[in-house]
C-alpha cells in the first residue's frame, strides 16, 4: 500500500472521527461530564410537561417565554438527574432487576381506568393502559427502564447519604421549635416580637402555624343550592332569581327533601342553579356562608343567604345560597404530647432534603457541565454569558 493511499485513509478516518463528534454535539443539549443529554431525550420530555400544561392549565403558556421557561427548568432536572446517576455509580450502586421489575409492577398496579377513575386490577387491562401510557409519552419500554433503573440508584444514594450523614433532632431543640410555633399559634406578641429576630425561624414557624389553625379549626360539611346572580344584573333579572330562590326554599319547608329539589332545579339545563357539597373551616372561606354554617344544627336548613361583590368576578360563587348541615367537627388543640413525633419526623425530613440537597449542589460545582441548547429567553435578559444556573429541584430528589 502506497504512502499516499494511506495518508487518504488516515484522513477520511480523522474526518469521520470529528463527524460522529460533531453529530453528538449536535444531537445533545448538554454535556455532563463527558455525558450527553440527547435532544431526542429532551425534546421528549419537554412535549410531555407541554401537552400537561395544554390539558390542564393552558393559559399558563400563553405568557412571554412559557415554553422557553418549561425547557429550561427541563434542562435543569435532566442535568441534575445525570450528575446524581454519575454519583451513585461512582458508589457502586446499581439497580437490581428483581427491583426494576417491582417498580414496574406497581406502577401497573396504581393505573386508573381513565372514564371511571378506579384502580386498575385485571393483569392484561394494566398491561394494555401501560403500554398505551408510554405509546403517548414517546417511550419505548427499554427507555422507560433506564429511567427506572436511574430512579432506583438516585434513591438508593440518597438513601445513603442520608443514613450516614444525618444528626437526628433531639428533645432541646424539638421543644424549641414547638414553643416558636406554639407562639404564632397562640397569638403570643410579645413571643413573636421575639421571634421575628431570627427571620428563618420565624417564618418556617410562621407557616407551619397557619396550617395547623386550619387542620385543627372546626370543620363543616353541608349541602350546598346556589342560584347565581350578581349586582351587574338587570334589577328585573336579580329580582326573578331571588325569587326562584325563595321557591326552592318553599318547597323544602313544605317537606320535600333537599337533596330532591336539589336534583331538581340544578338539572334543569341553562338555570344557573347548582348543587353541591362544601367542606368549611370555621375562620376560611365567605364569613356569612361559613357562620351561618357554623351557626345551624346538624340536619336544619338555613334560610336564604345574599352574598353577591361591588366587583363581580366570572364564574365566582355569587348569589343566593341555601345549606343544609351534613356534618360538624369539633376543634382540636395544639400540645406538644400530641405532636411530638410528627414535629420531629417534619425536622428529620427536613433536615434530610437540605443534606442531601448540599450534597448534590457539592457534586453539580464539581461537576464539568456544558449546556448546548440556548433559549430566546436568555438573549432578552441580562444572565451572564446566558449561562443557566443548576439548581436542585426536590421532585429531582425526593
Amino acid at each position: 500500500m502506497s504512502k499516499k493511499v494511506v495518508v487518504v485513509i488516515v484522513f477520511l478516518a480523522i474526518c469521520l472521527g470529528c463527524f460522529i463528534f460533531l453529530q453528538a454535539k449536535e444531537t445533545s443539549v448538554a454535556i455532563v461530564n463527558g455525558e450527553a443529554i440527547l435532544t431526542s431525550d429532551y425534546d421528549n420530555n419537554v412535549d410531555n410537561i407541554l401537552n400537561i400544561y395544554r390539558q390542564q392549565n393552558p393559559q399558563v403558556l400563553e405568557q412571554p417565554y412559557a415554553k422557553d421557561y418549561v425547557g429550561k427548568k427541563v434542562l435543569n432536572d435532566m442535568i441534575v438527574k445525570e450528575v446524581l446517576v454519575q454519583e451513585a455509580k461512582k458508589a457502586n450502586l446499581t439497580a437490581t432487576k428483581e427491583e426494576v421489575d417491582n417498580y414496574i409492577a406497581k406502577v401497573k398496579e396504581n393505573l386508573k381506568d381513565s372514564k371511571t377513575n378506579q384502580i386498575i386490577t385485571d393483569k392484561q387491562e394494566q398491561d394494555k393502559v401501560f403500554n398505551k401510557v408510554l405509546k403517548e409519552r414517546n417511550l419505548s419500554f427499554d427507555k422507560y427502564k433506564q429511567k427506572v433503573e436511574e430512579d432506583i440508584v438516585v434513591e438508593k444514594y440518597k438513601r445513603a447519604v442520608i443514613s450516614q450523614n444525618l444528626r437526628p433532632v433531639n428533645e432541646d431543640e424539638l421543644k424549641l421549635f414547638y414553643n416558636n410555633i406554639s407562639v404564632i399559634y397562640n397569638n403570643d406578641k410579645k413571643g413573636i416580637e421575639q421571634l421575628r429576630k431570627n427571620p428563618g425561624q420565624f417564618e418556617e414557624a410562621n407557616i407551619l402555624a397557619e396550617r395547623l389553625k386550619v387542620n385543627l379549626a372546626p370543620k363543616a360539611q353541608i349541602d350546598v343550592i346556589l342560584v347565581y346572580a350578581n349586582k351587574n344584573m338587570d334589577k328585573n333579572l336579580y329580582a326573578e332569581r331571588k325569587n326562584i330562590a325563595k321557591q326552592i326554599k318553599k318547597e323544602i319547608d313544605g317537606g320535600q327533601a333537599f337533596e330532591v329539589v336539589a336534583k331538581k332545579y340544578s338539572s334543569i339545563k341553562d338555570s344557573n342553579i347548582y348543587a353541591s357539597k362544601m367542606n368549611l373551616i370555621k375562620g376560611v372561606g365567605p364569613e356569612q356562608l361559613v357562620s351561618k354554617a357554623f351557626s345551624l344544627e346538624v340536619g336544619k336548613v338555613s334560610d336564604i343567604i345574599e352574598i353577591v361583590s361591588d366587583n363581580p368576578k366570572q364564574n365566582a360563587a355569587e348569589g343566593f345560597f341555601i345549606i343544609k348541615v351534613q356534618e360538624k367537627v369539633a376543634g382540636g388543640s395544639f400540645t406538644y404530647q400530641e405532636y411530638a413525633k410528627e414535629l420531629e419526623k417534619y425536622v428529620n425530613n427536613k433536615r434530610a432534603e437540605n443534606l442531601f440537597n448540599q450534597v448534590a449542589l457539592k457534586a453539580i460545582k464539581n461537576s464539568q457541565i456544558k449546556i448546548i441548547k440556548t433559549y430566546d429567553v436568555d438573549k432578552s435578559s441580562t444572565t451572564k454569558n446566558n449561562q443557566q444556573e443548576i439548581v436542585v429541584s426536590s421532585d429531582i430528589v425526593k
